[in-house]
């Protein structure tokens, strides 16, 4: 297997594999969660309702934006995708958390502003969506890239 592509995300290290489709976050006490597109039906519809075609670009874009975004709301790293690397009860604030970030990646994906009318958090949108397509471009899958990590 070749090496992933590596983003150290604040604390957070995501490694990326584009060759078996997986995204696998590290967090700062090590805990790990690893994620992979599903083959179902459900699963294609979302990726579509998101503005992908693909819904391995979808899951890879969802697991970078959970840190993404709430680093660029003051917190270290996604509290709902460490609480799922650790089997823990999700609240009401890892909900609200998956739901914000569904709303900020189609609207990336598609321009959709209108769908920034749910309580959107984000200050500077317009510099936060600037950030999030410099990371994208970064984990394109290129022969190139493979083998490279990034820091943001």
């Amino acid at each position: 297997m070749k090496e992933p592509i590596k983003l150290q995300l604040g604390p957070v290290l995501v490694e990326i594999w584009h060759t078996t489709r997986h995204v696998r976050s590290t967090f700062p006490d090590g805990q790990m969660l690893g994620a992979s597109p599903e083959d179902t039906d459900e699963y294609r519809y979302k990726a579509k309702e998101l503005g992908y075609s693909d819904t391995w670009e979808m899951r890879m874009h969802h697991e970078l934006l959970h840190h993404l975004y709430m680093q660029e709301l003051g917190f270290e790293y996604s509290k709902s995708l460490y609480a799922a690397s650790k089997d823990m009860e999700l609240h009401l604030d890892h909900y609200n958390e998956e739901a914000e970030v569904l709303m900020v990646q189609k609207w990336l994906k598609t321009g959709d502003e209108s769908v920034l009318r749910y309580p959107c958090k984000l200050e500077y949108p317009l510099e936060f969506r600037a950030k999030v397509m410099r990371v994208f471009e970064q984990v394109q899958m290129t022969p190139e890239k493979e083998f490279n990590s990034y820091e943001f």
